[in-house]
Order: C-alpha cells, then structure tokens, then sequence
C-alpha cells in the first residue's frame, strides 16, 4: 500500500465529482491491480437508514475497476481536466453483495484486470472486484468495461 503522503487523489483518474464519486483515493495500483479507499459520510448521496445502498457499492466498484482501465490516459495527460476517453460500464457480469456497510465506516475496493480487448479506437476488459469493509467481505463481482477515445 502506498504511503500516506504518496496516495493518488481519485480526481487523476475519473471525471466524477460530488454527489457520484464514491471513492477518495488510490492506495495502491499496478498495471493489472488497483486498491482505493472510501469513508461513507453523512453528506453521502446513497446512505439510506444509515447504511450505503446497493447501487452505491456497485458505482464503488465500478469506479476502482475504471482506474485500471483509464490510468494510462489520466497519467499521459497533459490537460487532466479534459479527458482523452469515456468510460462506461458493458455488462456486470456478476454481483454479489453480503452486507451493507454502515454509515461512518470506510470501504476499501480491490480490482485485478482478468483480460483486455485493444480494438481501434476502444477497449474493452473484463475487472473482478472485491469489497471489504473494516477488513470483512461485503461484496464481489465481475464487471465489463469499456473505454473509448475521443
């Protein structure tokens, strides 16, 4: 995990802004793996009876797993506030969620790239994911996504 003063603000790597951004750093990437952290605040859009919906965790993991797929166009980028690409999720292959996180607690998502499709202007790959909670399982799946160049 990287060090605390050498994490990487979510901002370098997707568009989202608040209320739709559900996570607030990267603690660790490689090319194939990204790790991020989230805290589930009380200004959270998704918290419903003090608990993070479902659809929240999904967008969760979907945004951990876009980081693999887009760092090569967030870091290359001269200009970050004007994207080289869109991303969007394809399929969610599978989804499986075993409990709600609570409002005040923090997520940390791990994302591993299991294939990736170059074609000519997109690609497309396919991302298992896994949530945690206070170190405990919460969630996992598989998601589709693709990035295209504009």
């Amino acid at each position: 995990m990287l060090p605390i003063d050498q994490q990487i603000p979510i901002q370098k790597f997707l568009p989202h802004l608040e209320p739709m951004l559900l996570v607030d750093y990267i603690c660790d990437m490689t090319e194939n793996f990204v790790q991020t952290h989230f805290e589930i605040s009380e200004n959270c859009l998704f918290v419903e009876n003090n608990f993070l919906s479902e659809v929240a965790l999904i967008e969760n993991a979907a945004q951990t797993c876009s980081c693999i797929l887009g760092q090569n166009y967030y870091l290359d980028n001269p200009n970050p506030d004007q994207p080289k690409a869109i991303g969007f999720i394809s399929t969610i292959k599978s989804f499986s969620i075993f409990k709600l996180p609570q409002l005040k607690s923090w997520l940390e998502t791990k994302a591993s790239l299991k294939s990736k499709i170059q074609l000519d202007d997109f690609e497309m790959c396919t991302i298992s994911v896994e949530t945690f909670c206070q170190n405990e399982l919460i969630a996992k799946g598989e998601i589709n996504l693709i990035l295209q160049d504009y």
